[in-house]
C-alpha cells in the first residue's frame, strides 16, 4: 500500500469517526471533569453500603509471609454503615480472643485511587489488624516477632467491584493489595448471633484433625483437602504428597439467604484451569457445590459412619456416651443411665458415672465399658459382647462380665444388669448425627426400639 492511499484511508476514518460523534455525546464525555465524576460514584458506592439496613459481614485477611500462624487466617468483621458518617462493627474471633468486640466509628468514601472505603477514626476491630504492636497469640520463638508490624492490615479499601442492589461488594486493601469481600446481611440481623451461628457451622463440619482429608473433585480432578479446622486448609491432587504438592489457601465461611458459604482466600489457577474459589453447602445430601460450577465439589472423606467407626475400632480407638449430655441421648435412653447412675450411687455414695464406652475386643467381639468414680479415683467396669456387622447395624450379644467386679456390680445394682445385658445388647445402627463431614459424633439408634437411641463421641 502506497502512502498516497494510506492517507486518504486515514482521512476518511477520522472523518467518519468525527461525524459519528454528535455534540450531545461530547458533552456527555467532557462536562463533568474527573474529579466531579470521581465524587458522584463515591457519593453512589456511599449509599450502597448504607442501603443494606442489615449491614455486611467483611472476609477480612491481614497480610502474612507465614500462613501457618494466626495472620495467616481470616476473619469476619461485621459492619453496619449509616447514613450519619457511623460505622458499627463487631467481632468474635480468635484475633478478639473468642470474645465480643464491638466499636463505633467513623468512615467515608474518599477520592483517592479511585472510590476509597476509608475508616478514618479509630476502630478497635479495623485497628487490631492495623496496630502495629506484636501480637500475643504467635507460639513459642515467633512470640516476639511482629513488633513494629502487628497483623499488618488496611484500614482503606479501594472499591473494585460494587454492583447495584448486589449481595457482594469487592474491596482491596489501599496499602498491602489484599482482596476483601462484603456480603449483604438481612435486616435485623443481630451481629453477635449471625457470628455464633458461623462457629456453630464451623464447629460441626470441621473438627479438630479427625477426618484429616475432605475429597475434593474440580475440573474432572481429583483432589484432598486437609486441615479445615484450622480454616487454613491445604489442596493436593489426590495421591500425591501434601507437602511436596500442596497449596495452603486459608478460607471463611459465610451465611446469605440462609445458605452457608465456604470461599477460598485465592482462586487457585492449574494448567489454565481456574478452580472453584466459593462453594454453597446442601444438607441434603451433605456436599458442598461449586457457586459457578456445581460439578465441582467438596465432600467428606467418609460415604458412611460405620466406615469410620470400624477403622478407628480396629486401631484400638474407642467411642464415648457422656451420661450428662442430654441432648445427645434420647428421654428414654437417658432414663436408663440415669437408673444406672443413681444404682450405683445406692451401693455406694462416692460412686458416680461419668461415661460408658466402646472398644474393640478380639476379632469379632466388642466391649461396652463404664467408667465411674470412686472418691477421687477413676474406676473402670466392662462388659464383653460378641457382634455382628450388616451394613450399617451391628449386632451386639451380651457374654459375661469382663472381670469378677463387673459380675458383682451386676449381682448387686439391678440397673447395671439391665443396661448391659439388655439395653446394649441388641442390634443397633450407626449413621451420622448431623454431617459426614464430622463422623467424630455418631447417632446409635435400637432397630427394635426407636426410642432408645444416643450419640458416641470419638
Amino acid at each position: 500500500m502506497n502512502n498516497k492511499i494510506f492517507s486518504y484511508m486515514m482521512a476518511t476514518a477520522l472523518a467518519l469517526g468525527f461525524a459519528a460523534c454528535s455534540p450531545s455525546e461530547e458533552d456527555d464525555i467532557f462536562d463533568h471533569s474527573a474529579a466531579e465524576r470521581l465524587n458522584t460514584i463515591s457519593g453512589e458506592y456511599s449509599a450502597r453500603l448504607t442501603d443494606s439496613k442489615g449491614g455486611w459481614v467483611m472476609e477480612y485477611y491481614p497480610y502474612t509471609d507465614n500462613e501457618n500462624f494466626i495472620t495467616g487466617m481470616g476473619y469476619l468483621i461485621m459492619n453496619r454503615f449509616n447514613s450519619d458518617g457511623s460505622v458499627y462493627t463487631v467481632m468474635k474471633n480468635k484475633a478478639s480472643y473468642d470474645t465480643k468486640w464491638e466499636d463505633t466509628s467513623a468512615w467515608e468514601v474518599i477520592t483517592d485511587m479511585g472510590p476509597v472505603l476509608s475508616y478514618n477514626t479509630w476502630n478497635k476491630c479495623i485497628g487490631r489488624f492495623t496496630d502495629p504492636v506484636d501480637i500475643d497469640l504467635t507460639p513459642g520463638e515467633y512470640s516476639k516477632d511482629e513488633s513494629g508490624k502487628g497483623f499488618q492490615g488496611d484500614y482503606e479499601f479501594v472499591m473494585v467491584d460494587v454492583p447495584e442492589n448486589g449481595d457482594h461488594i469487592m474491596l482491596k486493601g489501599k496499602k498491602r493489595g489484599l482482596y476483601q469481600r462484603l456480603t449483604r446481611i438481612p435486616e435485623g440481623t443481630d451481629f453477635e448471633a449471625y457470628l455464633d451461628d458461623i462457629k456453630k457451622f464451623n464447629d460441626e463440619i470441621f473438627v479438630d484433625k479427625c477426618p484429616y482429608e475432605m475429597i475434593m473433585t474440580d475440573g474432572g480432578q481429583r483432589y484432598k483437602v486437609n486441615c479445615l479446622w484450622t480454616k487454613r486448609a491445604t489442596i493436593y491432587p489426590e495421591g500425591t504428597d501434601s507437602v511436596a504438592y500442596g497449596r495452603r489457601n486459608p478460607f471463611l465461611v459465610t451465611k446469605n439467604n440462609d445458605k452457608y458459604y465456604l470461599r477460598f482466600k485465592d482462586s487457585i489457577m492449574v494448567d489454565k484451569h481456574q478452580m472453584q474459589q466459593e462453594y454453597v453447602y446442601n444438607s441434603n445430601d451433605d456436599k458442598f457445590y461449586g457457586v459457578t460450577d456445581a460439578t465441582s465439589t467438596i465432600e467428606p472423606a467418609y460415604n458412611n459412619a460405620i466406615t469410620f467407626l470400624q477403622e478407628k475400632l480396629n486401631a484400638g480407638r474407642y467411642f464415648n456416651v457422656f451420661r450428662n449430655n442430654s441432648g445427645e441421648v434420647s428421654e428414654k435412653m437417658k432414663q436408663y443411665l440415669d437408673a444406672a447412675s443413681n444404682g450405683m450411687t445406692a451401693k455406694n455414695k462416692s460412686y458416680k458415672i461419668d461415661s460408658i464406652a466402646v472398644k474393640k475386643d478380639g476379632d469379632n467381639g466388642a466391649i461396652w465399658q463404664f467408667k465411674y468414680q470412686k472418691g477421687s479415683s477413676a474406676k473402670y467396669i466392662g462388659y464383653k459382647y460378641t457382634t455382628v456387622v450388616d451394613g450399617n447395624s451391628i449386632a451386639f450379644n451380651f457374654v459375661r462380665a469382663e472381670a469378677a467386679n463387673g459380675t458383682n456390680i451386676m449381682n448387686t445394682v439391678p440397673a447395671i444388669n439391665t443396661l448391659m445385658t439388655e439395653v446394649l445388647s441388641r442390634k443397633f445402627v450407626f449413621e451420622k448425627y448431623i454431617t459426614l463431614f464430622n463422623v467424630t459424633k455418631i447417632k446409635v439408634t435400637a432397630v427394635d426400639d426407636p426410642d432408645i437411641w444416643f450419640v458416641i463421641n470419638y
